[in-house]
């Protein structure tokens, strides 16, 4: 048993056969020379020395013809950037199909609250622009009701009744 490397999927398989290796990749051998040795070709690498990547995962290995070689750190953090990248449009993809619903709603309560809190702005300027005398403007702030808080219930509650209607 021995170990092999895949050239440009950097893929590792740590003990197999070449026989096994040959049943696993059909498309990808030969395994052996004439005289039945295993032996690297032109996509596996046979027997690679992975001294100078030991404790690396394999993602952060670079190929080099025949040789094993570590990524150097801002390719490891490209690398990191680009799965990160990944999970985050699977998450997002995984949201829209699991979860319309409630993201509309969301959205939608969201809107709301911005819009109140835009009538409330508003409100304030308008007081502002149209007073003539501080007592008119204090006058015009006391019809303006206080902005309530919301808590997670509030918002749960909300985003029902957003789905109910």
């Amino acid at each position: 048993m021995a170990s092999w490397v895949h050239r440009t999927r950097v893929h590792y398989i740590p003990r197999l056969s070449p026989s096994k290796m040959l049943a696993a990749f059909p498309t990808e051998g030969p395994f052996v020379d004439g005289a039945g040795n295993a032996v690297s070709n032109a996509q596996w690498i046979f027997k690679p020395d992975l001294s100078s990547v030991a404790g690396l995962p394999p993602r952060y290995w670079n190929i080099l013809v025949d040789v094993v070689l570590p990524m150097t750190q801002s390719e490891r953090d490209a690398v990191d950037a680009a799965i990160a990248a990944g999970i985050r449009d699977a998450i997002a993809s995984d949201v829209d199909r699991s979860h319309p619903s409630i993201l509309r709603a969301f959205a939608e309560l969201l809107v709301d609250e911005l819009n109140d809190h835009s009538a409330k702005i508003n409100a304030i300027l308008d007081a502002a622009d149209n007073a003539t005398s501080l007592a008119s403007f204090k006058t015009a702030m006391l019809s303006i009701s206080d902005h309530p808080t919301r808590s997670l219930p509030q918002l749960k509650n909300a985003i029902r009744g957003k789905l109910d209607g």
